[in-house]
């Protein structure tokens, strides 16, 4: 668990900030790929589900799909087209959830928790740079700028959340801690699976957890992302799942 540490310390940000559980994340991503992620299609999970008398279900932490949710990295955010898009997409995703038998909830990130405080500074002053690499680009080169700059426009949550609404998705809000609170609605309604983006929930364990960037919904109606494994990640770095929380609290 220490080399892993350590491998993780190699992938920090340029300044040499100490490793952390938000680099978790990318690590497993990059160095357990093997055995740790793998590709599914959660229509075929759902109705192998169905087939077994069971049902899949899966929270949707929207903060960690908002890029798939949009359906895109669209930058047209002057004539308004991006927002029929919006709507069709999840109108076609909801659908698609039905007919497989996955049943799906919106989980939205409400919460005002002061020791999150940080890493909500970071994210903004991630945008920010963002921002400003679109703005120069756009400036000397008049192009639509690359998908990795990609910026969620403001009205994007509230615009997902009055769309799930309307299409009959069960809607929840966090208010202190929200992916603790997630976690926890999970396990109080045995909700089967977390699709989002940070690897607190591998770190919780119990539950599946899927790739909220990875996931997608093609035109053929599949709905693919990637799995990560717990006991794949306990394998490589040599810890028992059940020891995660020490490896948690090592990465602060």
């Amino acid at each position: 668990m220490l080399c892993f540490i350590a491998q993780m310390a190699n992938i920090s940000c340029p300044e040499r900030k100490p490793a952390s559980l938000n680099d978790l994340q990318v690590l497993v991503e990059s160095y357990c790929q093997v055995e740790a992620c793998r590709e599914v299609d959660l229509r075929e999970v759902a109705g192998a589900a169905r087939f077994q008398g069971t049902c899949l279900s899966v929270v949707l932490d929207v903060d960690g799909c908002l890029s798939r949710l949009y359906s895109g990295f669209y930058s047209d955010w002057i004539s308004g087209g991006q927002w029929n898009n919006v709507i069709e997409y999840l109108t076609r995703l909801v659908r698609s959830c039905h007919e497989c038998g996955l049943s799906i909830v919106a989980f939205f990130n409400g919460a005002i928790d002061g020791s999150r405080f940080t890493e909500w500074c970071q994210e903004r002053a991630d945008e920010c740079s963002n921002i400003s690499d679109i703005t120069r680009h756009i400036m000397h080169k008049a192009t639509p700028p690359p998908k990795v700059w990609w910026i969620p426009p403001t009205f994007l949550t509230t615009a997902i959340r009055l769309a799930f609404i309307s299409l009959g998705v069960p809607v929840v809000t966090s208010t202190a801690d929200h992916r603790f609170e997630l976690v926890n609605y999970c396990r109080e309604n045995k909700v089967t699976g977390i699709i989002g983006n940070s690897a607190e929930y591998l770190i919780y364990g119990h539950i599946r957890y899927f790739s909220g960037e990875k996931f997608k919904l093609s035109y053929s109606g599949s709905l693919s992302t990637e799995e990560y494994l717990a006991d794949g990640l306990a394998k490589k770095i040599d810890c028992h799942p059940d020891r995660f929380c020490v490896l948690a609290a090592l990465l602060g």
